[in-house]
C-alpha cells in the first residue's frame, strides 16, 4: 500500500513539473525584450547618478559603461559632464540630450522591438498634456541598442519612427497589398470583359 502512495507522488510530482514547463515555456520567449527594457531603466539610472556627487573621470565612464558605445558615451559626456572643483557630475536641465527619454516602463507602452538581429529599439509613444514646462510634439521617443562586442549596448536615442522600422513596416505592407493588387487588377478585367461587344463572339468561336 505504501508503495502505492509513493508512486502517485511521484507521479503527481512529474505531472506537475511538467504543468510547470508547459506554463513557463511561453514566458521565455519574450525574457530577452523584456531584459532589454529593464535594462533601458538602469541605464537611465546611471545617467541620473551621475548628478548624485562628483566623480574622477574614470569613474564617470565606469559608470557609463555596462550601458553605452564609446562613441555615444563621448557625446553624453561632452554635452552633459561639467567638471567641478572636487571632479565631475551633471546637472538637471529640461534640455539636456543624449538623456534617455522618461520612459513609463509600463507593459504595453514601453515596447522592445527588433530591428534586426543586431539592433532593438525600446520605444515608446508620448503625448503632450501641456503641463510640463518644455512642450514637444506627440510621438516616439526611443533608445537604440546594438550588438557589440562587449554585448548589447545603447548607441543612439532620438523621437520619431526609426527609420529603418518604417522602411520595414512599408516594405511589409507593400508585400501585403501586391495579392490585393492583382485581386483588383483580375476583377477590372473580368468587368471589363462582361460589357464587351466581343463576348458574343468569344461564346461562339470559343
Amino acid at each position: 500500500m505504501n508503495l502505492k502512495m509513493v508512486g502517485r507522488g511521484v507521479l503527481l510530482s512529474a505531472a506537475f513539473l511538467f504543468i510547470a514547463l508547459a506554463v513557463s515555456a511561453p514566458a521565455k520567449a519574450s525574457d530577452s525584450r523584456m531584459d532589454m527594457i529593464s535594462a533601458t531603466k538602469d541605464a537611465f539610472h546611471a545617467q541620473v547618478a551621475l548628478s548624485e556627487k562628483e566623480r574622477s573621470m574614470g569613474e564617470v565612464k565606469q559608470v557609463l559603461t555596462p550601458y553605452f558605445t564609446d562613441e555615444f558615451m563621448d557625446k553624453f559626456i561632452n554635452e552633459n559632464i561639467v567638471q567641478t572643483d572636487n571632479g565631475y557630475q551633471t546637472f538637471g536641465s529640461d534640455f539636456a540630450q543624449y538623456f534617455i527619454p522618461f520612459f513609463t516602463y509600463e507593459d504595453g507602452k514601453t515596447k522592445a522591438v527588433n530591428s534586426t538581429k543586431d539592433a532593438i529599439y525600446v520605444m515608446e509613444k508620448f503625448v503632450d498634456d501641456g503641463e510640463g514646462p518644455v512642450s514637444f510634439e506627440d510621438g516616439y521617443q526611443w533608445v537604440r541598442w546594438i550588438q557589440t562586442d562587449d554585448g548589447w549596448k545603447i548607441d543612439d536615442i532620438g523621437m520619431g519612427t526609426p527609420e529603418d522600422i518604417a522602411v520595414k513596416k512599408e516594405t511589409a505592407k507593400k508585400k501585403d497589398d501586391t495579392p490585393a493588387l492583382a485581386n483588383r487588377l483580375i476583377g477590372h478585367f473580368l468587368t471589363s470583359f462582361s460589357f464587351s461587344p466581343f463576348k458574343e463572339a468569344f461564346y461562339l468561336f470559343g
